[in-house]
């Protein structure tokens, strides 16, 4: 859905307020203009802001995201496409695959998702790890993790097995993401906890401080 034009404009002088709904994982759900994006909040964590989405921007950038040759991406976390805006004018991207657990975000998405006219997209009500253990291996070029219950990744998706489901789904030469919020010095301690079993499943692995997050980033 595109910004009116007016609205759009003002949303760089004040945030604009467009509705709220209420979801039983992630409590009150905001969506607003600001910056003339789309941004959807959660009471302590911003889910999606399109262009201004700091952390995959700066990631994108430093990996140089436009010359990496994804056709299938699988996106786990829906917001409301930033992930997508981001990657807008990909030349090689064919399909994404998006899947959230929570009904209410994932309506948001389908609502708003920035559609490229050329990228098939497929919309999934699950949870990342139970579609990460199902979903057949050897499938996506890209895999972007971006799961997020307000501001607490969920603690099924800091294990080895998760990882190791999503290892399975890369391609050869394939290529994960995933964030976790680097802000708080509770967010650091686990960071560091969840650093090693990274570096199990992905023993070349690295990370990436952008913002307030840390990427950590696994080549199959």
């Amino acid at each position: 859905m595109k910004i009116p034009f007016y609205k759009r404009l003002l949303s760089y002088v004040v945030e604009i307020p467009v509705e709220e709904r209420y979801s039983d994982l992630s409590g009150s759900l905001e969506l607003s203009i600001h910056q003339g994006e789309w941004k959807l909040s959660s009471p302590n964590a911003v889910y999606s802001f399109g262009l201004h989405y700091t952390s995959y921007r700066i990631a994108f950038d430093r990996l140089g995201i436009f010359n990496f040759p994804a056709k299938r991406v699988l996106i786990l976390g829906a917001g409301i496409g930033s992930i997508a805006r981001l990657l807008s004018g990909h030349s090689n991207i064919k399909q994404m695959v998006v899947v959230d657990i929570d009904p209410v975000v994932l309506q948001f998405a389908k609502e708003y998702w920035p559609y490229e006219k050329d990228v098939q997209v497929d919309f999934h009500a699950d949870d990342a790890a139970q579609f990460a253990a199902q979903t057949t291996p050897g499938t996506f070029d890209l895999i972007l993790s971006d799961v997020f219950v307000d501001d607490e990744t969920p603690e099924q998706l800091v294990t080895s097995a998760y990882l190791q489901n999503l290892d399975k789904l890369l391609r050869p030469d394939g290529m994960l993401l995933f964030s976790k919020l680097d802000y708080k010095p509770s967010d650091r301690t686990a960071n560091q906890a969840f650093s090693s079993v990274f570096q199990s499943i992905f023993p070349q692995g690295f990370t990436l401080k952008a913002a307030h997050n840390l990427m950590f980033v696994g080549r199959k």
